[in-house]
């Protein structure tokens, strides 16, 4: 049990209960932020708000300290509503900050039968092979799971430039704020990748590809991203 908080803190009493509450109150204001800003506005369970407000008429009839029964009380209930919220789907700019981690493998090699095409794919979506055509070149690999979706990531490295290319399985991902241009009917949208860096994706047999460039400019990326290998890379 808390012990009862004296009816006339000292001014050291006060400066330790300030400290003491100063961390965790901004932490869960940043908290609270964030949580409103992916739900909108968060709200308790009527039965709890009816404990919280019936909390909050003690503090105030019977404690010299009803701003931090309010406090905590509102943490208590940003908390429970947080647990009951349904997990979010992963986002493009979570599968663009795939292209800052290294690779984990050695690059997939070409397909013997269809040149155009890397021999790796995501749920039958098949990376290209840009080295003949543009003289991007493989350069390794990784896997990742976003929220439960698995993706693959190739590198491609040209000169002292890098491309990361991810497919993300499962659904399509809702696209990012940016520009949008429509080549052939498909449409890419680049965006900004964080870190200076850029960002296209677009959609390719229903799957969300993110394409991110490290000293590339918008419209490699796109034309990269158009690129259909003589009908070889499906859209």
């Amino acid at each position: 049990m808390t012990p009862p908080l004296p009816e006339n803190p000292s001014e050291a009493e006060l400066s330790e209960l300030a400290a003491l509450a100063d961390g965790s109150i901004e932490r869960q204001r940043a908290a609270l932020a964030a949580l409103a800003t992916l739900r909108g506005e968060l709200e308790a369970p009527p039965r709890l708000r009816a404990r919280i407000e019936a909390r909050q008429g003690e503090s105030r009839s019977g404690s010299r300290w009803p701003v931090i029964g309010v406090a905590v009380a509102a943490v208590a209930a940003a908390v429970l509503a947080f647990a009951i919220l349904p997990g979010g789907e992963p986002g493009v700019d979570e599968a663009a900050e795939l292209a800052a981690r290294p690779a984990a493998g050695p690059a997939p090699p070409p397909e013997p039968e269809t040149p155009a095409l890397l021999a790796a794919n995501v749920e039958g979506v098949a990376f290209p092979n840009w080295k003949p055509e543009f003289g991007w070149r493989a350069a390794g690999e990784r896997g990742d799971e976003l929220d439960g979706r698995r993706t693959r990531t190739v590198f491609y490295e040209k000169e002292d430039a890098r491309l990361s290319y991810t497919i993300v399985s499962g659904d399509p991902l809702d696209a990012p704020d940016g520009e949008t241009t429509d080549v052939d009917g498909v449409e890419f949208t680049t965006f900004d990748a964080g870190a200076g860096e850029r960002g296209v994706t677009w959609l390719r047999d229903g799957h969300t590809c993110v394409l991110v460039g490290h000293g590339v400019d918008e419209r490699t990326l796109v034309e990269l991203a158009a690129w259909k290998g003589d009908g070889a890379v499906g859209f």
